[in-house]
């Protein structure tokens, strides 16, 4: 062979091994020599030639074996590194689950170093509720391939529990493919995989599936049920607003349509809306009085803070100049909110202000045509009842006839006097009477026009009775004092039931923080509720045949005339009460002398 032939073929292996390998060839050679006859008819070149042909096929055979060789070993070394350092963990078993090769994965799962874990039966490792499952898992038919999985409980060698995943390949390790199987060649290449983690977390997330659900669940009911609430808020809104749409329709009917005039106020007094029934009263369009203050239209005499605010009657001038009388009621629209403004009601009185001038002028003119006859027939039956020629039986007669005419008297001056309270000009003169002699007198009056009710008048000092020697020396006008307790005990008779008692407890103050005294004016009937709050105002009745609503608004001017003030208390159990109370400068004190009730 041509020596730039040898040199070109490649020569990995040493000097020591290729001389080895030159001496087993030699003793292959001696032990089995050539046959001459073989080589014999080569010549020597020839058979050289031979020779250095079989030498290159045999040294490129040796390298193609080392060269495999090489690759198997580098293959056995990544199937090894596979084996040991893979992320799941391999066990080879044997006959009885006895452990024949485990990789660093399973060691520490079961945390025992390899040489420790190899031999042993790994049945021990299992928890005795999962033996029977574990032990199916090798009980596999030979001729079935696929693998057997289930989950098994270990107890590592540290005492640690944990949940591991196996999957069991039945295996036979064969020499050749033509090797016959036996028995102690069948081993179980298991694969594990500790799964603790994985249930937990499985079982968390189930816990959270149902936690979720019943999350879910009631946040749905919650939904559903708020979904009703806004169906009904929703239908409740609507039937409001229908209202609200008729109670507007209604509102513009009443306001628009009212007999009264009407008119809006902002807080500042100016309206911000009137009706035509104001417009007419006032002479505008409605539309014109938009933005106007109420206080421009009222005569210039009552535009002040103490009349113009309230509710009363007062004099309009209209956009022509005529005065008109109105009676003028103003509320607030919402109480608890003074800024929302007011609400106007004037009605047009001047027709009852001609007839009421009227009236007073006709009255005035009777009480004059009267004052003098009933003044004569009152001096004739005082004469008459002071004759002593009259026998007994007549002068009482004449005395209720003088009592009569007097109350006639001092009904016409009475009627005077609240004309001039009426108009401002009224002129107090007290004089000197006795209390309890009014009292006695009107009780006496009283009980004679209600006889046959069983009603009785009974006159206190202090809660205690009244034996007719009891005084009180007062500084009023004596007419319009039993005037005013005429009409107390009046009502007070009329509101009582049959049987019933009226009771007058005069209460006089005492020490040196006297302040005055009280008539305290007790029946037990109650008032009724729809005039409680207006009792003492002016033509307030309820149920009374013939009643002209004038006798507590008398009661009350006349008390206020004498600086004294009046209230009523009054309720189903209780009764009613009617309380005056007077200063002490409406006692009678007769020079330096002090005030003061006696016996």
């Amino acid at each position: 062979m041509p020596a730039s032939i040898i040199n070109s073929i490649p020569r990995p292996l040493t000097r020591d091994r290729r001389d080895l390998l030159r001496q087993l060839a030699q003793e292959l050679l001696r032990s089995h020599p050539l046959n001459p006859e073989q080589v014999g008819h080569m010549s020597p070149e020839a058979l050289l030639q031979e020779l250095s042909v079989h030498q290159v096929e045999l040294e490129l055979q040796n390298q193609e074996l080392h060269d495999a060789r090489l690759a198997l070993e580098e293959n056995k070394q990544f199937l090894h590194d596979l084996f040991t350092m893979a992320p799941v963990g391999y066990l080879v078993l044997e006959h009885d689950t006895v452990v024949r090769e485990a990789n660093a994965l399973a060691c520490d799962c079961f945390c025992l170093p390899k040489g420790v874990l190899v031999g042993q039966r790994l049945s021990q490792f299992v928890r005795p509720p999962f033996l029977y499952g574990f032990h199916e898992l090798f009980a596999t038919p030979w001729d079935q391939n696929t693998p057997m999985r289930g989950e098994v409980e270990f107890r590592a060698h540290n005492g640690r529990h944990f949940l591991g995943r196996l999957e069991v390949r039945r295996m036979t390790l064969r020499i050749s493919p033509t090797a016959v199987a036996l028995s102690g060649d069948t081993v179980w290449l298991c694969a594990l995989q500790d799964v603790t983690e994985e249930r937990r977390t499985r079982q968390a997330l189930l816990e959270a599936k149902h936690s979720l659900t019943s999350v879910v669940q009631e946040r749905t009911a919650e939904l559903e049920q708020a979904l009703t609430e806004l169906h009904r808020e929703v239908e409740e809104r609507k039937a409001a607003s229908r209202r609200m749409a008729e109670s507007l329709a209604h509102y513009h009917a009443l306001f628009h349509n009212n007999a009264v005039g009407i008119a809006l106020l902002d807080c500042q007094g100016t309206m911000q809306e009137a009706n035509e029934a104001l417009g007419r009263l006032l002479e505008q369009e409605p539309g014109m009085l938009q933005g106007k203050r109420i206080e421009d239209f009222l005569t210039p005499a009552v535009i002040s803070a103490s009349t113009a605010a309230q509710p009363g009657e007062r004099q309009v001038r209209s956009a022509s100049g005529t005065l008109k009388w109105v009676s003028i009621s103003s509320r607030c629209i919402d109480p608890t909110t003074p800024d929302a403004g007011e609400i106007w009601v004037l009605q047009d009185i001047s027709q009852r202000k001609e007839l009421e001038a009227l009236k007073e002028e006709v009255d005035r003119i009777l009480y004059h045509d009267l004052r003098g006859p009933i003044a004569a027939i009152h001096s004739l039956s005082r004469l008459y009842a002071g004759d002593v020629s009259l026998s007994e039986s007549q002068q009482p007669t004449w005395e209720i006839v003088s009592s009569a005419s007097k109350r006639l008297l001092d009904m016409i001056n009475s009627s005077t006097d609240l004309y001039h309270m009426e108009r401002g000009d009224f002129h107090y003169s007290p004089q000197p009477c006795d209390l309890f002699q009014i009292l006695h007198s009107l009780r006496e009056e009283l009980l004679g026009q209600f006889q046959g009710r069983g009603l009785d008048i009974r006159i206190l000092l202090h809660g205690r009775p009244d034996d007719g020697s009891a005084s009180l020396s007062l500084a009023c006008m004596p007419h319009l004092y039993a005037t005013m307790l005429f009409n107390l005990l009046l009502n007070a008779l009329e509101a009582s039931p049959p049987g019933g008692t009226v009771t007058v407890d005069v209460l006089v103050d005492s020490g040196r923080e006297a302040m005055g005294y009280d008539i305290a004016i007790h029946n037990a009937g109650a008032v009724p509720e729809a005039i409680r709050e207006v009792f003492f105002d002016k033509y307030v009745t309820h149920g009374k045949r013939g009643g002209t609503g004038l006798g507590t608004y008398s009661a009350r001017r006349i008390a206020e005339a004498h600086g004294g003030s009046i209230r009523m208390e009054t309720s189903e159990t209780a009764g009613t009460t009617v309380r005056l109370r007077f200063p002490l400068a409406c006692l009678w004190r007769p020079g330096a002398g002090k005030p003061g009730a006696g016996r």
